[in-house]
């Protein structure tokens, strides 16, 4: 936090603003606002596109979109959180401050949800493609998905009681958010999140695309799968990418989780490895929705060659 000789603008004579180094803010902010905007444009992009395409994309549409909206709720709650960073009055106040973490926090369990989804669905089209060409019709795949986002408000919604805004020592008087619940609820918490939200399905889609991987491998040995195999392939290989990426580019986040509220570890330059895990998320929901498009192109690209299956490869 900033030191108690700072001025009203939190500006002290070393040049920091709010705790932060100059130099390295305004570094740090650069960085963000590439990605910012990579991630705002190309997620925007992503769901007009679905919007606009539901009959030519499929059902798959429906997930990319559901992807991109909880990428873009996560790109816009950066923004509150470097705007409450660089103005010189604190912008929280008791709603926005539990909003701002709520919205994050909804945000990944959204995005863990819809990948858990698409995992299934890979899944299912691979060890059961009648099942998954006679059960998965636009209609349920809508309901899914609208349960899927309702179940996901669910997990972090004790946020709304753990989080209030408290005013800073010394000149400043900055508000900040913090949690003023007990200390052993709040850790209790963030390590049943955490074990719920990220851990367990971390390992379901690690043995269902092992599970997957193996099939395909044995298909490949029976006379007419070669095609489809190889459309199969290339679409569960990019799912594979975009699963990874997530789990990587999260890990950081999760961490910083554990390590502040659940083991209440406080270190210097916490702020800036928060700020950091941040970033990394950033990052990868300004990747995915490129990804998604190639997604697209490549599995319905292949389609036009081999018209007699296209309904079973939709998915």
């Amino acid at each position: 936090m900033t030191n108690n000789s700072s001025n009203v603008n939190s500006q002290d004579i070393d040049g920091q603003i709010n705790g932060w180094n100059r130099r390295l803010l305004i570094s740090s902010i650069s960085i963000w606002a590439i990605f910012f905007l990579i991630s705002f444009i190309g997620n925007t992009w992503v769901s007009i596109l679905c919007c606009k395409r539901l009959h030519f994309l499929g059902i798959k549409s429906y997930y990319f979109f559901s992807l991109a909206l909880a990428d873009l709720i996560f790109t816009l709650s950066t923004l509150f959180y470097v705007l409450n960073i660089v103005l010189p009055v604190s912008i929280f106040n008791n709603f926005t401050c539990k909003l701002f973490y709520y919205a994050i926090n909804t945000s990944h369990g959204a995005s863990v949800f819809n990948l858990l989804l698409l995992t299934y669905n890979r899944y299912v089209a691979v060890m059961s493609p009648l099942r998954a060409f006679t059960s998965q019709t636009k209609s349920k795949v809508r309901k899914t998905l609208l349960m899927t986002w309702f179940l996901a408000l669910f997990p972090y919604s004790p946020l709304f009681f753990l989080y209030n805004v408290n005013k800073e020592k010394g000149e400043s008087r900055r508000q900040h958010c913090s949690q003023t619940s007990s200390p052993f609820i709040t850790s209790l918490y963030y390590a049943l999140v955490t074990f719920f939200m990220y851990l367990m399905p971390l390992m379901a889609i690690i043995v269902a695309y092992s599970k997957i991987c193996i099939r395909l491998s044995c298909t490949t040995n029976r006379i007419g799968t070669l095609g489809t195999y190889r459309r199969r392939k290339k679409a569960i290989k990019l799912l594979v990418i975009i699963v990874t990426l997530f789990f990587i580019l999260w890990t950081p986040f999760n961490v910083m989780l554990i390590v502040i509220f659940v083991f209440k570890i406080n270190f210097n330059r916490l702020n800036m490895a928060w700020a950091f895990s941040t970033l990394l998320v950033l990052v990868n929901a300004s990747i995915n929705p490129w990804l998604y498009l190639i997604m697209s192109r490549r599995t319905n690209g292949s389609v036009k060659s081999t018209p007699r299956i296209i309904k079973l490869e939709k998915l």
